[in-house]
């Protein structure tokens, strides 16, 4: 109901969500294939990304860091091995062409960015807007924090519970991707809110794919029968 709420309303998260997943799997299919053709793809992704939200930055962040994990993994933090490198010299190429496509609205960006202060229009963030956007992304609704605080926590417990079956279950490195792309954005856009509110439950329907992978993956690993 999360997603059809918003599919409703013909504006751009959907767009944006979309283009959050084709960006990961033309991001997974580059580092495995080492193909220029998929890093193009991947490049014009995220520069339709960003002209499409500014949120989906924390997305985009969650695949860098990856990126510059799996780097590190197979060079063993050896210089000359990034040099040499093709994923990480066409990694940095895609990145760069990212960046230069999307110079001709960074003015902008910024412009609007030195008029947006705190309580802008975007309410404070507090401790219940976390779990209650994970509640919007799960069942379509929010409650009040106070008279409902432990559907709140069970819920809560209930996806850390998941998170780490998930981790320890999965075998494929790609979970660490996944579990990245959903908890980053929550913590950076919380600790930016501190400062300069930002938190909206809408923006987060750009992690909701990672959200239902993990739950769903959570599921099918489950080996017991009865349960």
């Amino acid at each position: 109901s999360f997603q059809i709420q918003y599919a409703m309303e013909a504006r751009m998260y959907h767009l944006a969500a979309f283009l959050i997943i084709a960006s990961t799997f033309f991001f997974l299919r580059a580092l495995e294939t080492k193909s220029w053709k998929w890093w193009l793809l991947y490049a014009l992704s995220l520069g339709a990304s960003l002209y499409t939200h500014y949120f989906t930055a924390f997305w985009i962040i969650c695949q860098g860091i990856y990126f510059i994990c799996q780097i590190f993994k197979d060079s063993k933090f050896k210089i000359n091995f990034w040099l040499k490198n093709q994923n990480f010299q066409l990694g940095i190429a895609a990145y760069l062409l990212a960046f230069i496509s999307y110079l001709p609205w960074l003015g902008t960006f910024l412009k609007q960015t030195s008029q947006v202060e705190q309580d802008y229009w975007i309410p404070a963030i507090n401790f219940s807007s976390v779990p209650n956007t994970l509640l919007n992304m799960t069942w379509g609704n929010t409650v009040d924090p106070i008279k409902s605080w432990y559907i709140l926590a069970i819920l809560v417990a209930t996806i850390l519970a998941a998170v780490c079956f998930f981790l320890k279950k999965y075998e494929r490195k790609e979970k660490w991707l996944v579990v990245l792309s959903f908890i980053l954005p929550f913590l950076a856009a919380g600790t930016l809110s501190f400062k300069r509110s930002i938190y909206i439950d809408r923006y987060f329907i750009f992690g909701l794919p990672f959200y239902l992978i993990i739950l769903a993956e959570a599921i099918l690993l489950v080996r017991n029968a009865r349960l």
